[in-house]
């Protein structure tokens, strides 16, 4: 009985049970999937979004790679890392659809978007072509290459302001491209998101990359926010680079970032710091793999992350969980603003943006560390990110398999506390400028009836003194 009893202690402990191949028995999709990740209990997380958060499994791994190399630092970053990292490239490349020679890992996406953009030698009138959406590290990025050029490189941006349609987004923009048109000056490559992060929208670069390709523009593709969120098929959609973020919405560790380039342009790309590598043209898998010393743990916890989504219920049902819930959510807290959505359903992954109900969204105190501090120190039972977009303020909210339709009815009654008082402070503001005119007003008017008076009396001493004169 004894023994019973220690060899079912054992087995909970190691998540093993009996019937389920050997897999952990995780909590129920939505709040109780909390209990698998380690936020606080007080705090409801709705901007996984921005920096992602991984589950215990996973910082259990994590750990476990970080001891592994301090127990032999040589044998691990001279032979095991290599080893340990060929079969996460893999794993990743299988997710992905595509050749594991093509893929290699980087910190994250901006690491990766740099490494590309700044291996490539442009020629004298060459242009860089983003969208407006274009989040502002890779923005900074090809203004860096702008600004170094000597005034031989350009860059060219499509504007876009939502709500808008995929059709009317493919239109405008192709439209866009024959307008912009120049032999003079061509287009050497475009930066587009495949997910933007805010506004947060699904972009539909399988009809996108074929339009640039056919006009012979090189496609990179910002990637940060979709492995884990949307589907990617690199086969099908054939960019010419791809950078995502595994940190995110897959679950592993930060920082951890796939950058897939096609063949024909690995012996021309380095990462973005040079090291001993360095060979021209580029061992692409030699020179990223080895860029100075670092700490590989990170991506190591991609094979748990991937083990505890199959747990979860798969790439599939994580992602249409997801993506129902921002929906079915955004709508919900747009009902209790009395406002709308962004997006059309097509155009949502696992964010949704909702427009604000902020009477004065040209208040001048209003910008995003405003937003950033009421929420941080004022109300800060929940986050979620704030910015403004064609002439309003909008809230992107991510959901996520630990929340559930009440985390949104929550945050919704957040964001009405906080534009209640802006609103209601606006309205004060108002309603004593207004009084304090007019009060000058009858200040005015008082002070004029005044002058009347004295100008009168002053009349009337002039003619006594007049009479008097005349008399004596």
């Amino acid at each position: 009985m004894k023994l019973y009893a220690t060899i079912t202690v054992v087995l909970l402990v190691l998540g093993v049970h009996a019937g389920n191949g050997g897999k952990r028995q995780l909590p129920a999709l939505g709040r109780p999937m909390r209990e698998a990740f380690y936020m606080d209990p007080d705090f409801v997380q709705l901007n996984h979004g921005a920096y992602g958060t991984y589950p215990k499994v996973v910082g259990d791994a994590l750990r476990e790679y970080q001891q592994r190399s301090e127990r032999n630092p040589d044998l691990w970053l001279r032979r095991d890392a290599k080893t340990e990292l060929a079969k996460v490239r893999q794993m990743l490349a299988d997710l992905v659809n595509a050749d594991s020679a093509d893929v290699v890992m980087v910190p994250n996406t901006t690491g990766g978007i740099n490494a590309v953009f700044r291996s490539l030698v442009f020629a004298a009138g060459e242009r860089i072509l983003h969208l407006s959406s274009i989040y502002n590290s890779m923005g900074s990025i090809i203004q860096y290459l702008v600004d170094y050029s000597n005034g031989s490189l350009s860059k060219l941006v499509f504007d876009v302001t939502y709500p808008m349609s995929n059709e009317d987004f493919l239109l405008a923009f192709e439209t866009f491209l024959n307008q912009t048109e120049d032999p003079a000056h061509p287009i050497r490559i475009a930066l587009i998101d495949h997910i933007t992060s805010v506004p947060s929208i699904v972009n539909p670069i399988e009809r996108i990359i074929p339009m640039l390709k056919q006009r012979n523009i090189s496609v990179l593709i910002d990637g940060a926010h979709a492995i884990g969120q949307v589907p990617i098929n690199i086969t099908a959609l054939q960019p010419d680079y791809y950078v995502t973020n595994c940190h995110k919405w897959l679950y592993a560790a930060r920082g951890c970032a796939l950058l897939y380039v096609d063949k024909k342009y690995q012996g021309e790309v380095h990462p973005a710091q040079i090291n001993s590598g360095y060979s021209q043209p580029a061992n692409f898998q030699n020179e990223f793999f080895w860029t100075g010393t670092m700490d590989y743990s990170s991506y190591m916890t991609v094979p748990t992350a991937l083990q505890f989504r199959r747990e979860a219920g798969g790439e599939d049902v994580i992602m249409k969980y997801n993506h129902d819930l921002a929906y079915n959510g955004g709508r919900r807290m747009a009902e209790l603003f009395g406002t709308s959505i962004m997006q059309d359903e097509e155009q949502i992954g696992s964010m949704v943006d909702v427009r604000l109900p902020v009477n004065n969204p040209d208040d001048s105190k209003l910008d995003g560390e405003w937003w950033i501090d009421e929420q941080l120190y004022r109300h800060p039972n929940t986050f979620s990110s704030v910015y403004k977009h064609n002439g309003s303020w909008w809230v992107r909210v991510s959901a996520q398999i630990y929340n559930d339709l009440s985390d949104f009815e929550l945050s919704a009654q957040h964001f009405l506390d906080i534009c209640n008082e802006l609103n209601m402070n606006d309205q004060t503001t108002t309603t004593s400028t207004t009084t304090t005119s007019a009060s000058t007003t009858t200040d005015n008017s008082n002070s004029a009836s005044s002058n009347v008076i004295i100008c009168l009396k002053l009349q009337f001493f002039t003619m006594v003194l007049v009479l008097i004169s005349v008399w004596m």
